[in-house]
Protein backbone atom coordinates (compact mmCIF):
# COMPACT_ATOMS: atom_id res chain seq x y z
CA UNK A 1 0.00 0.00 0.00
CA UNK A 2 2.90 2.38 0.63
CA UNK A 3 3.91 1.93 -3.01
CA UNK A 4 0.49 3.13 -4.12
CA UNK A 5 0.36 6.13 -1.79
CA UNK A 6 3.87 7.38 -2.49
CA UNK A 7 4.21 8.47 -6.11
CA UNK A 8 7.91 9.41 -5.87
CA UNK A 9 9.92 7.25 -8.25
CA UNK A 10 12.28 4.66 -6.82
CA UNK A 11 13.73 1.37 -7.95
CA UNK A 12 13.85 -1.99 -6.27
CA UNK A 13 14.57 -5.61 -7.12
CA UNK A 14 13.84 -9.03 -5.72
CA UNK A 15 16.79 -11.28 -4.90
CA UNK A 16 17.26 -14.87 -3.84
CA UNK A 17 19.31 -18.04 -4.25
CA UNK A 18 17.14 -19.44 -7.01
CA UNK A 19 16.12 -16.94 -9.68
CA UNK A 20 13.28 -19.13 -10.97
CA UNK A 21 11.64 -19.35 -7.54
CA UNK A 22 11.94 -15.59 -7.09
CA UNK A 23 10.47 -15.07 -10.57
CA UNK A 24 7.53 -17.35 -9.75
CA UNK A 25 6.83 -15.35 -6.58
CA UNK A 26 7.09 -12.04 -8.43
CA UNK A 27 4.78 -13.20 -11.20
CA UNK A 28 2.25 -14.63 -8.73
CA UNK A 29 2.17 -11.61 -6.42
CA UNK A 30 2.77 -8.74 -8.86
CA UNK A 31 1.51 -10.01 -12.22
CA UNK A 32 -0.70 -7.43 -13.88
CA UNK A 33 0.63 -4.58 -11.72
CA UNK A 34 3.16 -1.82 -12.31
CA UNK A 35 5.72 -4.07 -10.60
CA UNK A 36 5.37 -7.17 -12.78
CA UNK A 37 8.70 -6.47 -14.51
CA UNK A 38 10.68 -5.81 -11.32
CA UNK A 39 14.25 -7.05 -11.82
CA UNK A 40 15.42 -10.27 -10.22
CA UNK A 41 18.92 -10.63 -8.81
CA UNK A 42 20.58 -13.85 -7.74
CA UNK A 43 22.70 -14.09 -4.60
CA UNK A 44 23.54 -16.91 -2.23
CA UNK A 45 25.18 -17.38 1.15
CA UNK A 46 27.30 -20.02 -0.60
CA UNK A 47 28.85 -17.30 -2.78
CA UNK A 48 30.10 -14.33 -0.76
CA UNK A 49 31.01 -12.48 -3.96
CA UNK A 50 27.36 -12.58 -5.08
CA UNK A 51 26.35 -11.11 -1.71
CA UNK A 52 28.95 -8.35 -2.02
CA UNK A 53 27.72 -7.56 -5.55
CA UNK A 54 24.15 -7.45 -4.28
CA UNK A 55 25.05 -5.09 -1.44
CA UNK A 56 27.09 -2.83 -3.73
CA UNK A 57 24.09 -2.50 -6.04
CA UNK A 58 21.68 -1.35 -3.32
CA UNK A 59 21.11 1.50 -0.91
CA UNK A 60 19.03 -0.74 1.37
CA UNK A 61 18.68 -4.51 1.77
CA UNK A 62 15.39 -5.73 3.28
CA UNK A 63 15.89 -9.34 4.35
CA UNK A 64 12.73 -11.42 4.77
CA UNK A 65 14.31 -14.89 4.69
CA UNK A 66 14.78 -16.23 8.20
CA UNK A 67 15.51 -17.78 10.55
CA UNK A 68 18.63 -15.66 10.42
CA UNK A 69 20.60 -17.64 12.99
CA UNK A 70 20.22 -20.76 10.85
CA UNK A 71 20.74 -19.20 7.41
CA UNK A 72 24.05 -17.34 7.79
CA UNK A 73 22.15 -14.06 7.99
CA UNK A 74 25.14 -12.50 9.71
CA UNK A 75 27.12 -12.89 6.48
CA UNK A 76 24.65 -10.68 4.61
CA UNK A 77 24.74 -8.13 7.42
CA UNK A 78 28.56 -8.12 7.29
CA UNK A 79 28.49 -7.54 3.51
CA UNK A 80 26.09 -4.63 4.01
CA UNK A 81 28.41 -3.10 6.60
CA UNK A 82 31.42 -3.46 4.32
CA UNK A 83 29.56 -1.86 1.40
CA UNK A 84 27.86 0.92 3.39
CA UNK A 85 24.43 -0.49 2.56
CA UNK A 86 21.56 0.00 5.01
CA UNK A 87 20.00 -3.23 6.31
CA UNK A 88 16.59 -4.13 7.69
CA UNK A 89 15.07 -7.50 8.52
CA UNK A 90 11.88 -8.91 9.97
CA UNK A 91 13.67 -10.90 12.65
CA UNK A 92 11.98 -11.57 15.92
CA UNK A 93 15.02 -13.54 17.09
CA UNK A 94 16.22 -12.02 20.36
CA UNK A 95 19.89 -13.13 20.07
CA UNK A 96 20.01 -11.83 16.51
Amino acid sequence: TALVRNKEPFTFAFAGRTANKVREMRDREFGGTDYEDTPILQASYDDVFSLMDLCRSAYVIVNVAGPYMLTQGELLLDCCCRCGTDYCDVSGEIPW
